[in-house]
């Protein structure tokens, strides 16, 4: 069909499978789809060795995805997680360039979450398939996502790669989903700071030692850190004092000490 003409498989929220089928044979029929297009139907038009090399590129996928050992049990029968591994095999099998997951974690508990992610890992590393990825979560994006696009009323609001979006978002959407709180605690002042910490940075006690060194008080409204790539990022949303001397002070530290900062209110 179309999409896999144009090297585009996908999965679904709600998993698609042919629920008649065992679980290899929904991977062949995959296949067997691919390069029928127009037949459903159970009967190959290939020769024995055209088919011995499919029923072997099936099982190998149902090795990556680690459903070799329950190849012959009815699809359906699987557990959830586990259709949800077929789903992304089968998809698998029309070898495409760029493999579409819709909300891949949908209903899956934490630990299932986990795995499936690493699968998907795996597959855009071993297999050099790029990965797209729709979801509503911000962990799922953390976990496994280099680039990201944010989606405001169907329009691409803001992307770019992920680290960049996350230190500095710049469109609404992206804001409610990274920053500490949003919008939540501002007023129309320009009295609040958003600190942008970069790797290491993010651990040092730079709260502590503003208020000792700047003889001033800050007010920590929320805080967001994580880990991309084994480094840690993370932003903290902070009220200073009213004092216009001690939050000159405030800018001045941050500056001498190469610390990201954008004054904020609710007007971003």
């Amino acid at each position: 069909d179309k999409i896999t003409k144009r090297g585009i498989a996908r999965t679904f929220q709600n998993i698609r499978l042919f629920k008649s089928m065992t679980v290899f044979e929904n991977v062949l029929t995959a296949m067997h789809l691919r390069r029928t297009s127009n037949v459903f139907s159970a009967t190959f038009r290939a020769n024995r060795r055209e088919e011995a090399a499919q029923r072997e590129k099936a099982l190998e996928l149902l090795k990556i995805v680690g459903l070799d050992d329950v190849k012959d049990e009815l699809a359906t029968a699987l557990p959830y997680g586990k259709q949800r591994r077929l789903e992304i095999a089968r998809a698998l099998a029309t070898d495409p360039k760029v493999l579409l997951c819709d909300e891949a974690t949908s209903a899956l508990d934490p630990t299932t979450t986990r795995q499936i992610l690493e699968l998907i890992k795996r597959i855009n590393a071993e297999l050099g398939v790029t990965v797209i990825v729709i979801t509503h979560e911000m962990k799922v994006i953390e976990q496994i996502c280099n680039k990201v696009a944010g989606l405001d009323q169907s329009h691409v609001a803001e992307m770019g790669n992920m680290r960049d979006v996350f230190m500095a978002p710049k469109s609404k959407i992206a804001k409610q989903l990274i920053l500490p709180n949003g919008d939540d605690g501002l007023d129309e002042s320009a009295d609040c700071i958003r600190l942008v910490f970069d790797g290491g940075a993010a651990f040092e006690p730079i709260i502590s030692d503003i208020t000792l060194k700047c003889h001033t008080t800050l007010n920590i409204l929320g805080a967001n850190i994580k880990t991309f790539e084994g480094r840690s990022y993370g932003q903290m949303l902070v009220r200073l004092s009213e004092d216009e001397k001690e939050r000159g002070l405030v800018r001045e530290y941050l500056s001498a000490h190469g610390i990201l900062f954008e004054e904020v209110n609710k007007n971003g």
